[in-house]
């Protein structure tokens, strides 16, 4: 495995940004460093004046690639999660708030989100699991069950044609991350195949618990 990992620096213009909204004054950086990096996580120290008094801030970054951080939305969760753990666990280091941004520059703060949820537009239609179940009982497909599973292969189809551009060594070593990941990510996500079987109550007339262990074994 290389120890070349992928490094992530927030923009010293973003932490500028930061914080001069958490102080509430103008800030003067002195010094912005790397300190170290580890399996994870890279850590970074900016020195800086507010008010002709010195701060030292410490930030923390995780690297997209490898242990399922792949996506952005990992990482978020990964610090918010630490950040909630921070506060309950026994001398942890204080975790002071966990931040974002867009691409534009647009700063965001989650360090006190408790739940999240998405607005998305109304579209009619029903629950494609229900017709699954109404196959199941009728034990046969109808024209219009092939034509929607027709067009549902096509939509798949084209999703997974699209290739990734490969420009550098870094974005090869996120494909290759990446493609790790969703192939664990089919047997152990908690939305995959393990996910799946621990939905199902325990005593069921179609299956049992040996079954799925060979399922799982078998993958």
């Amino acid at each position: 495995m290389s120890l070349k990992f992928i490094e992530v620096k927030i923009p010293e213009s973003i932490m500028q940004k930061y914080l001069e909204e958490k102080f509430k004054q103008d800030v003067k950086i002195l010094k912005y460093e790397r300190l170290g990096t580890g399996w994870h996580a890279t850590g970074y120290k900016i020195d800086c004046m507010v008010k002709k008094k010195e701060h030292n801030i410490i930030i923390r970054t995780l690297r997209p690639e490898g242990f399922s951080h792949d996506y952005a939305s990992d990482r978020a969760g990964t610090f918010l999660l630490a950040h909630e753990l921070s506060k309950n666990v026994a001398k942890h280091t204080p975790s002071l708030d966990v931040g974002g941004y867009t691409k534009d520059g647009k700063l965001i703060f989650m360090g006190d989100c408790k739940e999240f949820f998405q607005i998305v537009e109304l579209v009619e239609g029903k629950e494609y699991g229900k017709e699954l179940m109404e196959i199941m009982e009728r034990g046969s497909l109808t024209e219009e069950d092939r034509r929607k599973a027709l067009l549902l292969s096509d939509y798949l189809v084209s999703i997974h044609k699209e290739k990734f551009e490969i420009k550098n060594e870094e974005d090869e070593a996120a494909a290759k991350s990446i493609y790790k990941r969703h192939l664990r990510d089919c047997i152990c996500h908690g939305e995959m195949l393990m996910g799946v079987i621990d939905t199902y109550p325990e005593k069921l007339t179609f299956t049992n618990k040996k079954e799925f262990i060979k399922m799982v074994s078998d993958v």
